[in-house]
């Protein structure tokens, strides 16, 4: 017994055997996303692209809202740093 794949058992393909077998693998090729459809190629990039912007402008902010609780923090240790100094030296005098 010869194996599937050789030559004399290939060489029995028709045409019709050759286009059918192309079709089929070109089809499972599409299901399995080997190959993607330019329209859908650009829908999923442009889906992209719209949340790569919406992340960006989530981002600046956050950054904003972080920069603003740091100075706000810093500010008022200082404050607090500057009370506490004026407080201790109003009591040793």
């Amino acid at each position: 017994m010869m194996p599937a794949w050789s030559p004399e058992n290939w060489g029995d393909f028709s045409v019709v055997g050759i286009v059918v077998f192309t079709a089929c693998f070109f089809i499972l090729a599409l299901v399995r996303e080997w190959i993607v459809i330019g329209r859908y190629h650009r829908e999923t990039i442009g889906r992209l692209d719209r949340r790569a912007e919406t992340d960006a402008e989530a981002i600046h902010t956050l950054s904003k809202a972080i920069t603003e609780k740091n100075a706000t923090e810093e500010a008022t240790t200082r404050i607090l740093s500057s009370v506490r100094e004026v407080l201790t030296s109003k009591g040793k005098q």
